[in-house]
């Protein structure tokens, strides 16, 4: 661990709230930028955008994020680490509004923070009660004391608003192992101390991460206060603390947090040094690792089968029965407790808490004596301490007859004809700014609505959707869904009880997600399931081993499954697949990381049929549907967005049309796509040619001299621009005499336009003699 020399001197032990205090202890030397999510131009302002500014003067960036924050956005954030020194020309100590540039993970130098953001759990777009934010203080001190405890420097602690934040300074290179390493940290931490009131944010492990700034406001939703009966959720000014000394964390300090957090939770194969003490030896072959989520929820599964323990009927053994089959899970105490819990309530009566954890003490100990901890199959064996309940099971396997396959009933039902098969996975994939989370929500609200899927699919029977979306945010989601609903003909409101959203998507490794969305699911009696996007749902570490990503894709459909319900996920494509490249319909195999080709039984594909105008709002895509049940089909799809500047904002018109049909249009746009460009090309040099005879007179120029002092080739570009003046009227032949007395054919302004090209001159001189 080391001292840095560039502390701030007036940095000091005690609540400040100066920001430039905040941005000089953040930012001692090099580049930054300052974003402002969302922002209005003017207090009170309706129109809202992105402002963004990039500083190397700490003094005056805390004088613009005072005069920013008189319009009061939600927000304003500072990138935590240093950026390109280059990317100051984007706006020099300036913050600019509807900022079409942001800094990316490649942008970033060094890493300068490791950063902790603990929020409290609430509604989104909401500020915390003091009760949440409390929660939030008191995880940031049990953080904090915890990592001090393992040799950890003093960071510079914040509360943002709601939350509150940890800063520890880094000195780490920006590339792939670092934020491989910051990743596991981050999820180390959230993995101990994220619980039913606190969240740690395990996505802030990128480069170009942003944090509030220390000494702004956060402005979540309303400044509820004062009305009765209802909790107050203020707007607050966020503080922060910096220490006297700001030191470095070493590496070996990350991972030390890192190993000490893996050893306690098992992921494989598990072995033991002596009956009473449970080491982790977790293996990383995909052979011998599955996914926790996958072994907890098999094993839960399995439990719930099994009779509650009854006091006077052997109640004690049947609870240590219970243990056993934990432990041959291959899960520890900390990950069978909660099962125990779920066990512990149909007992009668329930144990106490502390007879209860013995008894899963008890059982692992004995599992592990006889050497078979972790090697539990799901199915009972002789020894299988739940034999004795196996009669109460339903049989796994359901064996189907030739006479019943060939006359039962096993219709294939759809959701949408010829494009979503009912109950089968679905993927909704494609490239970089596709429109994948608005055609996810044109399938979600036709559906619910039981109008035509853009348009022109029908859908046979309204449906109950859930759509879990992580990404866009509330605000982007509810412009998206009211765009839509107008477009159909229905009010959005109307569809209560048919279509639900949520800002939340479950992480599969996490049984405590996997079980509560399921029991939603059923008790919602939902038909679809649409979680957006799929990539903050699994663990991307071994996004290329099929085993392990096809383990928690798993875990995904059979929770659908569990509940009637059809999944469906929303992924993006590889960056560099040859398809999109060449503005071509996307194939299954461009679908990135392993195992979502082999979960997908259906799948819609979009890419683009050409490069996005920006600004423009207009979109043109391939959509490409097949699926295991045979249906398969290309369209083009044509959407008007328009711009939030248009009267009445933005809107979604959309147009389809078949492949071949789509396919022509594009060959026809990209031939005029051509001639635009030939044409503006021979505009230009006409325009030139013109120019070279001004001032020339009657006497006129040969065609050899006119290229030459135009500046174009004597080829094809100056012969078109040649016969292009000549064809409108601007140029005429004549004989030009030289210095030899020789006479040779050229050309001149007509006489229209040499009156014209003398009137524009004037105008130009008296112009320049009143600026004079």
């Amino acid at each position: 661990m080391s001292t840095v020399s560039n502390t701030p001197a007036n940095a000091s032990p005690r609540r400040s709230t100066d920001v430039a205090e905040f941005l000089k202890a953040i930012h001692p030397d090099g580049v930054y930028e300052i974003r402002i999510f969302e922002t209005p131009d003017k207090k009170g302002g309706s129109f809202k955008a992105t402002a963004s500014g990039y500083y190397n003067d700490a003094d005056a960036a805390a004088s613009h994020v005072r005069q920013w924050s008189r319009v009061e956005p939600p927000g304003i954030y500072v990138t935590i680490n240093p950026v390109d020194d280059s990317l100051l020309a984007r706006s020099a100590n300036k913050i600019v509004f509807r900022a079409k540039h942001a800094t990316a993970d490649g942008d970033i130098q060094r890493r300068r923070w490791i950063f902790i953001d603990i929020d409290p759990v609430r509604p989104s777009g909401i500020s915390a009660t003091k009760e949440e934010s409390d929660a939030a203080v008191a995880k940031c001190r049990e953080i904090y004391d915890w990592l001090k405890g393992r040799d950890w420097p003093e960071p510079i602690r914040a509360m943002s608003g709601n939350g509150t934040y940890l800063f520890y300074r880094v000195d780490l290179p920006n590339d792939n192992e670092s934020e491989k390493l910051v990743q596991s940290f981050i999820n180390a931490v959230a993995d101990r101390f994220t619980d039913e009131f606190v969240d740690i944010d395990r996505k802030v492990f990128n480069a170009s991460r942003v944090a509030k700034i220390g000494g702004t406001w956060a402005r979540k939703g309303e400044n509820l206060a004062g009305i009765d009966g209802i909790e107050d959720r203020p707007h607050r000014q966020s503080v922060f603390v910096t220490p006297e000394t700001i030191e470095t964390v070493e590496r070996d300090l990350i991972q030390s947090v890192i190993d000490e957090t893996a050893a306690q939770k098992p992921g494989g194969t598990l072995t033991f040094d002596a009956p009473q003490s449970l080491s982790a030896n977790v293996s990383q072959s995909p052979e011998s690792v599955k996914p926790i989520a996958s072994n907890q929820l098999r094993c839960q599964r399995y439990v719930d089968r099994i009779d509650g323990a009854i006091e006077g009927q052997s109640g004690s053994s049947q609870t240590l029965k219970v243990a056993c089959v934990i432990a041959r899970f291959g899960l520890d105490e900390s990950l069978g407790w909660p099962i125990m819990q779920t066990f512990n309530q149909r007992c009668q009566p329930p144990w106490d808490e502390k007879d209860l954890r013995r008894k899963l003490q008890e059982g692992i100990k004995k599992v592990c004596e006889e050497g078979v901890f972790g090697k539990f199959d799901g199915e009972p064996s002789p020894s299988d301490p739940s034999e004795a309940n196996k009669e109460n099971r339903g049989p796994y396997f359901k064996l189907i007859g030739a006479a019943e396959l060939a006359n039962g009933d096993f219709k294939l039902n759809y959701l949408i004809p010829g494009i979503i098969a009912e109950r089968q996975p679905l993927i909704i994939a494609g490239q970089f700014k596709s429109l994948k989370t608005s055609i996810a929500l044109e399938v979600a609200l036709s559906l619910a609505s039981g109008t035509k899927f853009l348009g022109r699919f029908e859908i046979p029977e309204k449906k109950r959707v859930l759509v879990l979306t992580a990404e866009s945010g509330m605000a982007t989601v509810q412009e998206s869904c009211l765009r839509i609903a107008k477009s159909h003909f229905f009010d959005l409101a109307g569809l209560e009880g048919m279509f639900t959203v949520t800002d939340r998507v479950p992480r599969l490794a996490s049984l405590d997600h996997v079980g509560e969305l399921g029991q939603i699911l059923r008790d919602g009696q939902f038909d679809v399931v649409i979680a957006d996007p799929a990539y903050l749902m699994i663990e991307g570490e071994q996004a290329g081993n099929l085993f392990s990503m096809g383990e928690q894709l798993r875990v995904f459909s059979e929770m659908a499954a569990g509940a009637n319900c059809t999944p469906v996920l929303v992924h993006h494509a590889k960056k560099n697949n040859v398809n999109a490249s060449e503005f071509q319909p996307l194939e299954l195999v461009d679908i990135a990381w392993a195992g979502f080709a082999e979960f997908a039984r259906q799948w819609l594909l979009l890419s683009r049929q050409g490069r996005y105008v920006e600004g423009s709002g207009e979109h043109r895509l391939w959509m490409s549907v097949g699926g295991s049940a045979g249906h398969n089909g290309c369209w083009g799809l044509d959407i008007a967005e328009g711009h939030p500047d248009d009267e009445g904002g933005r809107r979604w018109d959309v147009t389809v049309s078949n492949a071949s049909e789509s396919r022509e249009l594009a060959e026809q746009r990209k031939e005029e796509a051509k001639e635009s460009k030939k044409r503006k090309a021979n505009e230009k040099n006409a325009q030139k040619l013109r120019d070279a005879f001004i001032g020339v007179g009657r006497n006129g120029l040969t065609k050899s001299d006119a290229f030459d002092r135009a500046g174009l080739s004597h080829g094809v570009a100056g012969k078109n621009a040649l016969a292009f003046l000549i064809g409108d009227d601007v140029l005429e032949s004549c004989q030009v005499k030289k210095a030899n007395g020789q006479e040779y054919d050229g050309y001149r302004l007509t006489t229209k336009e040499r009156e014209r090209a003398d009137r524009e001159e004037k105008e130009n001189a008296d112009l320049l003699s009143q600026m004079s």
